[in-house]
């Protein structure tokens, strides 16, 4: 699990408007996975839980949903931001994603 440290970067305002963007537009893309739609927060949840190498735990309130530990792209590094953008960019063409305009 990695974790910021202090003195490490913090993403650019232009890396979390583009991930902020792509979200977006994967939300928009209404794309299914695991059977079902997700928000842009969980969505958000989820690439930065797999940037992180964070993992996932059975929800005590939900039988058979999981919560996933991760962190908020705000607390991303500027290198794990720009890992953030290229699996989503991977992700998102894989399922079709019309991708909009990112201003950088």
């Amino acid at each position: 699990m990695k974790f910021c440290k202090q003195g490490d970067m913090k993403r650019t305002d232009s890396q979390r408007k583009q991930i902020w963007a792509m979200i977006d537009d994967i939300v928009n893309s209404h794309i299914v996975w695991s059977g079902q739609q997700f928000t842009n927060h969980e969505w958000e949840q989820i690439f930065t839980a797999l940037v992180r190498h964070q993992k996932m735990v059975d929800n005590p309130n939900e039988e058979g949903s999981k919560i996933i530990l991760g962190c908020r792209e705000k607390e991303l590094t500027v290198e794990e931001a720009s890992e953030m953008i290229l699996l989503m960019e991977v992700f998102g063409n894989e399922h079709g994603v019309k991708w909009g305009q990112w201003s950088e």
